[in-house]
């Protein structure tokens, strides 16, 4: 078919006139709300007013970084399916394009959950479901790799229990999570490590049946996604 694309194809570069033009807007509205922060630093203040105050500034400026994220990954696809390719070619399947956008929610990155609007295919009538901007992105099971290297790095760092991993990955994403753990059976797929049959595994839950995992790898401690029943 001559409309016929690879998945990795569809993807667009972001002009740096459309990016200063973004930035501005919300330079000028972080900058507004840095300064109604420093209200705090007044006189009298104490250790508990700079505590608030660098709090706030946190926020702020990782609001700023999640909305960049989310703007720039959405911009990465055409906005209107019909300006894409009807058929796509992914690992060697032909899939059809169809007609609307769907949103996925709560994805999580190194700064907190984004929304995602992306075209999808489908492999035949009733066949699976991709979305190529998201096997371009390296999303799985609603996490981008950041926030797959930023849990695995946490999950496996020396002398950090789960309750210590739950409360660092929630201050630094701003997400409620939760760590649980699962014996590895031969329903448990993994994408990116291999993990041995019947060994416990603590695994970062992002999702309903789904989450990550941290595994052994002969590069060293790595999270791969997991699905139950898959």
């Amino acid at each position: 078919m001559d409309d016929q694309v690879t998945a990795r194809a569809l993807v667009c570069a972001i002009p740096k006139g459309i990016i200063n033009s973004w930035l501005l807007k919300q330079f000028t509205e972080m900058g507004r709300q840095l300064t109604e922060a420093t209200s705090i630093l007044k006189p009298g203040m104490g250790p508990d007013d700079a505590h608030k105050f660098e709090s706030c500034v946190e926020v702020i400026v990782r609001e700023q970084a999640r909305s960049f994220v989310e703007w720039c990954f959405n911009f990465l696809e055409p906005s209107k399916v019909h300006e894409m390719p009807r058929h796509v070619d992914y690992q060697g399947q032909k899939y059809r394009q169809l007609k609307q956008k769907t949103v996925h929610a709560n994805i999580l990155t190194r700064f907190g959950n984004i929304t995602l609007f992306r075209a999808t295919w489908r492999q035949g009538s009733r066949g699976c479901t991709i979305s190529p901007l998201e096997k371009i992105l390296g999303v799985e099971f609603g996490a981008t790799p950041g926030a797959q290297d930023l849990l695995g790095r946490q999950i496996a760092a020396a002398g950090s229990s789960q309750s210590r991993c739950i409360e660092v990955i929630g201050s630094t994403t701003f997400v409620a999570c939760k760590i649980t753990t699962f014996k590895v059976s031969t329903h448990v797929r993994t994408t990116n490590a291999r993990i041995s049959s019947g060994s416990a595994q603590a695994v970062f839950a992002c999702g309903a049946g789904a989450g990550l995992v941290c595994c052994q790898t002969q590069s060293g401690i790595t999270p791969a996604a997991y699905r139950r029943g898959g």
